[in-house]
């Protein structure tokens, strides 16, 4: 059974039946839908190993994610994220390989490898501190690639990329704390791009109508994102953290930090001190008192990620394209 057959039964074209059996955007919901069934009926199954002959398309997409030689501990949304986008590739019939990036380096040994030796398709870049420059950089290797999560500049509207407005959550954030009633808060964040923002915008929001906001005055810097550099952290500062009533940590890992070492130490949350945390990582809901959040749309940017690497895999779009998700607040119990 091919594919000219299920486009007779369907009332399509031979193209139209191979993008709906990829899951192309594309295609009609109910045409892909109505394709599928068909298919199914017929016992059709998509071989990759002769799509991959026929078509010159080897089925593989590379990720590569930045990481930084001194940082203790790999992001838990980013590898939720992985994940994610890993599973809506194998949906549209793609493996992906993995490899790690030092962004700070010029060195593009991990592109190079990935599309002449290991022959991936094309690439998904993620990582917030993808710089211009770099973004250049591999885009002149292959025009087959899409930025996931990088940092807002103007420039990245040159290529494709699908971003989170985290100045957006920072704001959700601060909204949360005024419905609250809580007019003293504080940021407790890393001296990173991706926190800046979110920051930048907690205090932008708050200030708008709460004078007792001291801005960056009311900042604590993490050396790092792990739990214990949080917890150590607000044990050390616990005097002033304990005279704030709002507390806005731009990571759910330092939040937890930060909210045990209160409650250890006999400061109530959220009685005294309201929490909220960023990124809404899977574990979080386990914690005592459970944890109000920002939500980063995981699912949302995995699913237009591979949608939009399969598109220019298949050379079914060239254009630069910038999808643009905002960060919703979770109420749970620590606010």
């Amino acid at each position: 059974m091919n594919l000219r057959r299920i486009a007779e039964l369907a009332g399509t074209s031979h193209t139209t039946v191979s993008r709906a059996l990829n899951n192309s955007p594309l295609v009609a919901r109910e045409t892909r839908e109505r394709i599928v069934r068909i298919a199914e009926e017929l016992g059709y199954q998509i071989n990759a190993g002769a799509r991959g002959l026929s078509t010159g398309v080897r089925m593989t997409v590379g990720l590569l994610y930045s990481y930084h030689p001194g940082r203790q501990i790999a992001s838990f949304y980013t590898a939720q994220l992985m994940h994610l986008m890993g599973a809506r590739l194998a949906a549209r019939g793609f493996d992906m390989m993995i490899e790690a990036f030092d962004p700070g380096l010029d060195d593009l040994t991990s592109v190079v490898r990935m599309i002449r030796q290991k022959k991936a398709d094309g690439l998904l870049v993620i990582g917030y501190d993808i710089s211009e420059k770099l973004a250049t950089a591999i885009t002149s290797v292959t025009n087959k690639c899409v930025f996931v999560n990088p940092a807002y500049s103007p420039w990245i509207h040159r290529y494709p990329a699908i971003l989170i407005d985290h100045r957006w959550g920072g704001k959700l954030a601060a909204d949360a704390f005024r419905k609250r009633g809580r007019r003293r808060c504080a940021a407790v964040a890393e001296d990173d791009p991706q926190f800046a923002e979110r920051v930048s915008g907690f205090a932008e929001e708050f200030e708008r109508d709460s004078p007792e906001y001291c801005g960056t005055a009311s900042q604590l810097v993490l050396r790092d994102g792990t739990y214990e550099t949080a917890y150590a952290l607000a044990e050390s500062r616990l005097a002033e953290l304990a005279s704030y009533d709002g507390i806005f940590v731009a990571s759910d890992v330092s939040a937890i930090g930060v909210m045990n070492a209160l409650l250890d130490n006999g400061i109530p949350v959220p009685d005294q001190v309201g929490i909220i945390g960023y990124d809404d990582v899977e574990w979080i809901h386990y914690t005592r008192p459970p944890l109000t959040t920002v939500h980063q749309p995981k699912a949302e940017v995995a699913e237009a990620a591979a949608a939009e690497i399969v598109e220019r895999v298949f050379e079914e779009r060239t254009e630069s394209s910038t999808h643009f998700y905002k960060p919703e607040l979770v109420w749970r119990g620590s606010v």
